[in-house]
């Protein structure tokens, strides 16, 4: 009887901590495919660095929240002591790349220095808002689900 009541606490905890767990809706379905460029040319390495390309894409961002879009990332640019990261933005009508602001965000600090080699391509539950700066609006990354190193 012992072994049973110990039995039956144990799978209740195995129970309770695998449904605690909380998972994007989309962690285990493909990617939506990139067919939209709203704004982007060929170049878009180009294009997403320029300031008009970013007002356009702030301006557009605007009218959407975060988890409107699954994030996957390109690249980090690092210049003048800031921390920049490129995003690629999808959803099933979308699919583009902005360039994302990074304000003393610890979680990124080993991703930034490996230049994100051998860490996930896709971000989840990424958060950021849209700042004014120096008269120009800036995308704000300010949170994303905790990647295990």
């Amino acid at each position: 009887m012992r072994k049973l009541i110990i039995i039956t606490v144990i799978l209740f905890c195995l129970f309770r901590a695998y449904t605690a767990v909380f998972w994007p809706k989309h962690i285990f379905s493909p990617a939506p495919a990139c067919t939209s460029h709203p704004f982007l040319s060929e170049n878009w390495e180009d294009d997403v660095l320029d300031p008009s390309y970013q007002k356009k894409i702030s301006s557009f961002l605007q009218n959407y929240q975060p988890n409107d879009f699954r994030y996957f990332r390109e690249t980090f640019i690092k210049e003048k002591g800031d921390t920049n990261i490129i995003l690629n933005l999808r959803n099933e009508q979308h699919c583009f790349h902005a360039l994302f602001h990074i304000d003393h965000f610890k979680q990124l600090d080993k991703m930034v220095s490996a230049n994100g080699q051998s860490w996930p391509k896709e971000l989840y539950d990424v958060e950021w808002r849209i700042e004014n700066r120096q008269g120009q609006p800036i995308l704000l990354f300010t949170k994303m689900a905790e990647v295990i190193d």
